[in-house]
């Protein structure tokens, strides 16, 4: 049995549906672009925006803020960004925080007939309220240079090594992010930036991770 050819009717018409279902096509990609390029656009708007923010808290900070501190900071200054989207933009620009020297651990040398001071803390290095977990205040130099903890010193000196933790700790981040970025040429010199760098940054600027992310000034405030 014979089938019959389309007319030329048919073909025309079924000319035109393969050129429309084309056009649709190539307007619906068209369209897609058109979304994706907006995207893009925004995107690359906020992740300048985002970036200009990271490089204004790092420099505020004279970077000593990583990832976390940065994030923390936006947080606090209302801004959404994800900790992800801040740590990918810190890596491609190579942003970095100071970082410690790498050093040689020393334990202590317990091979001697001296008395071993009690351990006060037992580790517990919370406190209820602020200053009370130390059992005096250090001052320092000429200047009297107020710390928020105190140095209770070593296994054979006046305290336990387990109580000094804390107050390594806070050395350790003095010298990272004061002492070995100075040099300095008197010791009037040294006490004056020691006394700003604790006094007026590192109580009342720096966000501790300890604190939730506060500053110490604030987490005094909270508890009074």
């Amino acid at each position: 049995m014979k089938r019959n050819k389309p007319s030329g009717t048919t073909q025309s018409g079924l000319a035109m549906v393969h050129a429309n279902a084309a056009a649709i096509d190539i307007g619906a990609t068209l369209h897609m672009a058109a979304v994706d390029a907006d995207r893009s656009a925004e995107g690359s708007a906020s992740n300048r925006q985002l970036l200009d923010d990271v490089r204004r808290i790092h420099a505020r900070h004279h970077g000593r803020y990583g990832s976390t501190r940065v994030h923390a900071t936006m947080r606090a200054e209302g801004r959404s960004a994800s900790r992800g989207r801040v740590e990918r933009l810190i890596r491609r620009y190579g942003i970095r925080a100071l970082a410690g020297r790498r050093f040689r651990p020393c334990t202590t040398d317990s091979r001697h007939d001296l008395p071993i001071a009690q351990n006060l803390l037992k580790q517990q290095f919370s406190a209820a309220l602020p200053n009370k977990a130390t059992p005096s205040m250090s001052r320092t130099g000429e200047a009297g240079l107020r710390l928020r903890q105190a140095k209770l010193g070593g296994e054979a000196g006046g305290g336990c090594y387990y109580d000094n933790a804390p107050m390594e700790s806070f050395f350790h981040t003095l010298k990272v992010e004061l002492v070995h970025q100075r040099r300095w040429a008197t010791r009037d010199e040294a006490r004056r930036d020691l006394f700003a760098y604790i006094e007026g940054y590192y109580n009342r600027q720096r966000i501790h991770s300890a604190l939730g992310y506060i500053t110490p000034e604030k987490a005094e405030r909270n508890a009074s």
